[in-house]
């Protein structure tokens, strides 16, 4: 973890000399109050024990193996302090400064230091004492460089040219990627993941062979990336799920959605949160917690080590404890296939919807053209994230909906999890989150899973797109009952140009009008359309509406609903789907109507009955 406390100190990034070093004396005098292991026939020592207190205005980093741990601290006069502590004694063994705060250290199993000055471009490596210097890389051309997840270091030049640094000798393999790289995500067995940027401004990633030189293109999970532990991660409902870049597992813990990993080595993943630590054993789904406040930890060995907030260095032995096996747990890639399997078939099952995924998922181009082809989506996790989503929304709907939502000639709906989209011949959006189509006698739905790990904005999308196939229903209804339920919504326009009918401005740009928007600095009383795109036309602004009364308190939109324009469109939309909708008219609550009150349809009746529509669009 790095942590800063003033920027105006960058300007002693300058002096990339680096490195001052002060070596250990021979024999160093303890200071610490730290116990030592208990021996057969003695009283186990307090944990956790007390180790020393560390100099420095906080601290930067932390590294350990099982008998040693190194500290990173920083100054605010602008130097750092590097100190090697002997575990579990806690013995100084080596002291070194460093000038500028934006030095980096690790500390290698052979119990030697490598230190980063500058920007760099400048490595040394030293012996446990931090006395005597091992060897030295150093190429001034260096534009910046990363520590790597497989104990190499990983330098960039710009153009992609990118330098691996072996930590264990110093020798230097530099290799032209043809990648416009731009960070180092995660490198193992003699491949490296790096992030680049293609010809088109949008930002790729790809794995790297260093013996081969050849990329292999990888799609983008959408999850938070951990790069200097080559872990990926992404948090459903209070289920915090965890995969190594390029690995199949997934790691799986229960509770502690707020906790963020401090440390992992040798598959024990360290986690701190405010007043406590837990240790998470990925290999053999084992957990240990305790009760403490902490700014920083490493694991080491058999032990943790962790800084209070004060400088204070604490020791847990967690392996003192008995493990809880009760909050992880592990998925191999045929049990998520196989739940992926069961839960398609789940929304198959209950609502008469055929999900496709996979290299089917990118299928719905076969049924028509629709403005947008897609990418296939085949990670297993992806996947199951958007179908736990696709099962919790579909289930939240009253019962019977989605059949009630066939009409002639649809005879079915399929549902497509896509990877990526891209609009064909400039007729879609460039970041379409999903859409709506119909083949023959087909409906379509197709969802983009780039956006499968953002769970409640991924249900949102599902409310949009189906507001759009609902629409269908009310048509029908309309035609049965003789009430033009739709038309009626132009008369909640604020004026006869309120709505583009494209999505497109006159420059051809998508729309970004802020008029009678939330955006455009009236009372929210006097706001008609939630953003730009609910003007392009009227069903997206009912699917917008839709969208954020799903949504609920969590909208951002949740104000606007509390009254004025909004507030109308929205109980009027409420009251025709529950007069078209047999499920709906017979609900108590429905989840999209949160946020009012909804009234009956015959409130509205008679105005819609003596609406005369007017031609437009």
């Amino acid at each position: 973890m790095k942590r800063r406390w003033t920027l105006a100190l960058l300007l002693a990034l300058a002096l990339l000399a680096g490195c001052v070093r002060e070596p250990a004396p021979e024999t160093v005098p303890s200071t610490t109050q730290a116990t030592t292991a208990p021996t057969e026939g003695t009283a186990p020592a307090p944990d956790p024990a007390y180790l020393t207190q560390v100099a420095g205005d906080w601290i930067e980093d932390m590294s350990g193996i099982s008998d040693r741990v190194l500290v990173l601290a920083g100054f605010e006069k602008g130097w750092q302090e590097l100190t090697v502590r002997s575990l579990p004694e806690g013995a100084l063994l080596g002291v070194m400064r460093l000038e500028g705060i934006d030095n980096q250290a690790r500390l290698l199993d052979s119990g030697a230091v490598v230190v980063q000055t500058g920007e760099g471009s400048c490595l040394e490596c030293f012996d446990g004492s931090l006395a005597r210097s091992l060897w030295r890389w150093e190429d001034p051309e260096v534009l910046w460089g990363q520590f790597g997840t497989d104990g190499d270091y990983y330098a960039f030049y710009g153009g992609g040219l990118v330098c691996r640094v072996s930590l264990s000798d110093g020798s230097a393999a530099p290799l032209e990627t043809g990648l416009a790289a731009s960070s180092l995500l995660a490198s193992h067995e003699g491949r490296a993941l790096l992030s680049y940027t293609d010809d088109g401004g949008t930002s790729r990633q790809a794995w790297v062979d260093w013996a081969t030189g050849e990329a292999e293109p990888r799609e983008d999970s959408g999850f938070s990336l951990l790069s200097r532990f080559g872990l990926e991660q992404v948090t459903q409902d209070e289920t915090r799920l965890l995969r190594r870049l390029g690995g199949q597992e997934v790691y799986t813990l229960e509770g502690w959605p707020d906790g963020w990993i401090a440390d992992e080595r040798d598959g024990m993943a360290l986690m701190t949160r405010e007043g406590g630590l837990l240790l998470w054993d990925l290999r053999w789904s084992k957990t240990w917690s305790l009760a403490a406040e902490s700014t920083c930890a490493a694991v080491c060995g058999d032990t943790v080590v962790y800084c209070d907030g004060t400088g204070a260095l604490y020791l847990w032995a967690y392996d003192r404890e008995e493990p809880d096996t009760t909050l992880a747990g592990t998925w191999s890639p045929s049990e998520l296939e196989t739940q992926n399997r069961a839960e398609a078939a789940a929304v198959h099952l209950e609502t008469g919807m055929k999900v496709l995924y996979g290299e089917a998922g990118a299928s719905f181009q076969d049924l028509g053209s629709f403005g947008y082809r897609g990418e296939a989506q085949t990670d297993p996790l992806v996947i199951h994230l958007a179908l736990e989503e696709l099962l919790e929304f579909t289930r939240q709907y009253p019962r019977g909906i989605f059949r009630e939502m066939l009409t002639e000639p649809v005879e079915e709906i399929r549902i497509f999890l896509s990877g990526s989209l891209s609009p064909v011949d400039g007729e879609g959006l460039a970041s379409a989150s999903g859409f709506t189509g119909t083949g023959e006698e087909v409906q379509v739905l197709v969802m983009n899973l780039d956006y499968a790990a953002d769970g409640p904005y991924f249900r949102q999308t599902l409310a949009h797109e189906f507001m759009h196939i609902m629409e269908g229903r009310i048509d029908a209804c309309s035609q049965e009952d003789g009430i033009s339920y739709l038309s009626y919504w132009e008369s909640f326009e604020p004026a006869e140009d309120a709505y583009y009918y494209s999505y497109f401005d006159e420059t051809g740009q998508e729309l970004s009008d802020p008029t009678y928007t939330a955006a455009s600095g009236l009372l929210p009383t006097e706001v008609s359309f939630l953003d730009s795109y609910s003007r392009s036309y009227p069903h997206e602004d009912r699917a917008r509406i839709l969208e954020y009364l799903y949504a609920g308190q969590d909208s951002p939109y949740a104000y606007l609903f509390q009254g004025g324009e909004i507030q109308a469109k929205a109980l009027y939309l409420c009251a025709v789907i529950r007069q078209c909708f047999p499920s709906c008219g017979a609900a108590s609550e429905l989840p999209w109507e949160s946020l009012v009150d909804p009234v009956p349809f015959q409130t509205y009746e008679a105005a819609v009955e003596a609406y005369v529509p007017q031609a437009k669009g």
